[in-house]
């Protein structure tokens, strides 16, 4: 289990995918026709809290409070390559 904790993010995030694509193929297979939607019977519901902070252009914060679990991740900015100037 320790092997798997720095993973669990990303392991939920594909077990999400799955789920919602094996969801998506048997909707397709069984009937082509979309669900009726009824916006009157749509509600929303509190189910808990997310804050975004930005520290500076290159870090910050993203916390959450889904009931009683709580968590959060720093934010990055990822760099891909050092941009060249347009005039060599």
């Amino acid at each position: 289990m320790d092997k798997l904790k720095p993973h669990l993010d990303k392991l939920l995030l594909t077990v999400v995918f799955l789920i919602c694509a094996a969801s998506t193929i048997a909707w397709v297979l069984k009937d082509r026709t979309p669900p009726s939607w009824d916006p009157a019977r749509v509600r929303p519901v509190r189910v808990g809290s997310m804050k975004v902070g930005i520290t500076d252009l290159k870090q910050g914060s993203f916390s959450y409070t889904i009931g009683s679990v709580s968590g959060g991740r720093p934010i990055v900015r990822e760099r891909f390559a050092v941009l060249a100037t347009a005039c060599q």
